[in-house]
């Protein structure tokens, strides 16, 4: 999966300081809460459980974000 640079510094300035719900993170992402589950449930977008529900650190989705571009860059 690769997120282009413009999308990426949208996303940085959009991010907010509390978890986000998978609603918020897929609106953000420009995907569907099913490919976020799927995502989270095959290890490749960071995520933790809250009360039995998927939270997302806007920090860990940052860093996400940023090695999506480095692997984009490299050409991986």
């Amino acid at each position: 999966m690769t997120v282009a640079r413009t999308t990426r510094r949208k996303l940085t300035d959009a991010l907010p300081k509390k978890l986000l719900d998978k609603h918020a993170i897929a609106k953000l992402l420009g995907l569907s809460t099913e490919t976020v589950r799927r995502m989270v449930a095959r290890g490749d977008l960071p995520a933790k459980k809250v009360a039995g529900r998927l939270r997302f650190d806007p920090r860990e989705i940052q860093a996400w974000l940023d090695r999506q571009a480095a692997y984009e860059d490299e050409g991986l």
